[in-house]
C-alpha cells in the first residue's frame, strides 16, 4: 500500500468498532484470504489495523474510482459469495458500531533511512 498524492486512489476508511474481547476475532475474520475481492473490477488494495485500547479495527482500502468503489459496496449480498457472506455477517455480529469516510492524500511525508 502506498500512500502519496501523486496516486489517484479513491481511499476509503471504516473504522469498526467493538468490545476488547472481539477485537482478535473481528480481525481474524476480516483479514482472511478473499481471492474473490481480487477479481473485482476497481479494487487496488486494503489493510486492516488493531487500535491499541482493543476497542476498534480500522480497514484502509484503495480503489480505482468513486463509481468502482460505490459498485461494490452496493453490490447485492446474494451476489457476493457465500464466504464473503458469512465473514460479513461475522464481522457485524462482533462490531459495535461503525464509522466510514473517503478521502485524497493531499500531503505526505516518510524519514530518511
Amino acid at each position: 500500500t502506498e500512500i502519496s498524492p501523486k496516486r489517484d486512489d479513491y481511499t476509503v476508511i471504516f473504522v469498526l468498532r467493538c468490545a476488547p474481547e472481539n477485537q482478535k476475532a473481528l480481525v481474524d475474520t476480516l483479514a482472511k484470504p478473499d481471492d474473490w475481492l481480487l477479481t473485482v473490477p476497481g479494487y487496488r488494495s486494503h489493510a486492516y489495523f488493531r487500535s491499541l485500547d482493543g476497542t476498534a479495527v480500522v480497514n484502509y482500502a484503495q480503489w480505482d474510482s468513486k463509481e468502482t468503489y460505490d459498485a461494490f459496496h452496493t453490490l447485492p449480498e446474494e451476489q457476493r459469495p457465500l464466504d464473503v457472506r458469512k465473514g460479513r455477517e461475522r464481522a457485524r455480529s462482533l462490531s459495535t458500531g461503525r464509522w466510514a469516510n473517503t478521502f485524497r492524500v493531499w500531503h505526505s511525508r516518510s524519514a530518511a533511512n
